[in-house]
């Protein structure tokens, strides 16, 4: 039986049909040359060569093929002649293209390079090509899952917001209908406030216009002077009479006076005719002088300068009324002088109101003691009629200024009283000169409490009481008398 030689590279069959293993593996490239310069020596050595491995195994195992039904003769496992012979015609053309050998080899390395280097770019563009073809879906498929997961976020997103949007709407209108139900009772509460308003203020304008008629506020002090007000207009006086004084005292008076005249210089001092000689005490004889024509004629006037009839008795009420509650024990002098004062000045605030100045009878009085004057004029000639003008504007304004000050003290609350001697010497007995209430102007030697007083210029001033009707046990002295001493 013949055989290929390539069923002896590939293996042999068993008796069973089954693939005997396969021979050697097939030697490299580079061991061709070296095996075929031996191959002649080795073609007997091949011939008397013992059988392959797997024959051996075959030969071994034939009991064994028995057994299973077919039986295989050792000479069938032989080489025959043919087999030889055909063996050695290989080797002669192996020799024959042995020569050929490293050309092709050479030719083939060139090609499998080229071949190789095609193949990898193809691969690597086909792995490439693969690549993208194999991530494009999945690409797209993750850009669909996310654009299918914002929208599913937004979707909820969405919904989350408008059950927000209809739960806000729904307090809105909640707190709509409350904000109007508020304002409704705000403007009810409104309206009754200002009904409650009104009430008020008329009541309280009623509380006050009775509390003013009970204590006489709403006629009496109406503008509280205070003593600053009282000081000022007192220093007015007193500087208008010292320049009129000084006006008249240049020369003795070369007319004689009349009975009202000399009983007020006689009132200042009796020595009054001496006085008028002598340049050093003629102005502050006839300072004296004016002082008693204000106090008579304004501030214990007989004269209906202002208020009308009845000031002059109210006066006089008001002096003896005082005088009385000085008398009384000191505890109950504070409630009683607080109920006159209020009376007094309520009484005076009304007649003022009604009757105020009378400027007829200020100019009056004013014409009547600018002729009393006349004798202190310096020349009766033709510039009398111009010193009289002069003189009787003065005058004038000596008198309105003291009806100014009278009306503060009968309208005030506050007793106000002018006192011609100090009240806490005899009246019997010539006054000494006491600086705490006293004011020297001239005197002759050093003043001490000894030094005698040769007349007043003008009167104190005193202080009972505050302009709110209190404190009527506090008495305070406002202005010194001004005297001249020894």
């Amino acid at each position: 039986m013949r055989s290929n030689p390539g069923q002896h590279q590939m293996g042999r069959m068993n008796h069973r049909g089954t693939p005997c293993p396969p021979g050697p593996p097939p030697q490299p490239l580079g061991l061709v040359k070296a095996e075929t310069g031996s191959a002649n020596d080795n073609i007997t050595a091949c011939a008397m060569a013992p059988p392959p491995h797997h024959l051996e195994v075959d030969q071994q195992s034939g009991s064994n093929g028995s057994s299973s039904g077919g039986n295989v003769t050792r000479e069938q496992d032989l080489i025959s002649d043919q087999e030889l012979i055909d063996m050695l015609e290989a080797t002669d053309t192996s020799r024959t293209q042995e020569g050929n050998v490293p050309a092709t080899i050479e030719d083939s390395s060139v090609v499998n390079a080229e071949e190789e280097l095609i193949s990898g770019e193809v691969l690597q563009q086909t792995v490439a090509a693969g690549v993208d073809q194999g991530c494009q879906p999945f690409m797209e498929f993750l850009k669909d899952w996310a654009k299918q997961f914002r929208q599913h976020q937004l979707v909820a997103k969405v919904a989350e917001l408008e059950g927000e949007l209809k739960r806000a709407n729904q307090q809105n209108q909640e707190l709509g209908g409350e904000y109007r139900k508020l304002r409704a009772r705000y403007n009810t509460a409104n309206t009754k406030l200002g009904e409650a308003n009104m009430k008020l203020g008329k009541a309280l304008r009623e509380r006050d216009e009775h509390r003013r008629l009970a204590e006489g506020s709403a006629l009496a002090n109406s503008a509280k002077a205070t003593d600053d007000v009282v000081l000022e207009k007192w220093k007015i006086l007193n500087y208008n009479i010292r320049v009129l004084a000084h006006s008249l005292a240049k020369s003795p008076p070369s007319l004689s006076l009349d009975d009202v005249a000399e009983d007020r210089l006689r009132w200042i001092s009796p020595l009054f005719r001496k006085h008028l000689q002598d340049d050093d005490y003629r102005e502050f004889v006839l300072q004296g002088y004016l002082w008693v024509m204000v106090h008579d004629m304004v501030f214990d006037s007989e004269t209906q300068v202002w208020g009308g009839p009845g000031l002059v008795d109210l006066k006089i009420l008001r002096d003896n009324l005082i005088d009385r509650i000085g008398q009384e024990d000191s505890q109950e002098q504070p409630p009683a002088c607080q109920q006159a004062a209020r009376w007094f000045a309520q009484g005076s605030s009304m007649l003022n109101r009604f009757w105020g100045s009378d400027m007829k009878c200020v100019r009056s009085l004013t014409n009547t003691e600018t002729k009393r004057l006349r004798p202190f004029f310096s020349s009766p000639s033709a510039s009398f009629d111009r010193t009289d003008k002069r003189v009787w504007d003065e005058i004038k304004a000596i008198i309105k200024c003291a009806v100014e000050l009278d009306q503060i003290f009968m309208c005030s609350k506050a007793i106000f009283q002018i006192h011609w001697r100090d009240d806490s010497q005899k009246p019997s007995m010539r006054q000494r000169f006491n600086s705490d209430i006293m004011h020297a102007v001239c005197y002759e030697k050093d003043l001490s409490p000894k030094s005698m007083v040769q007349f007043f210029i003008s009167p104190f001033l005193y202080k009972a009481g505050n302009a709110d009707g209190q404190n009527y046990e506090c008495r305070m002295l406002l202005t010194k008398g001004s005297v001249v001493c020894d």
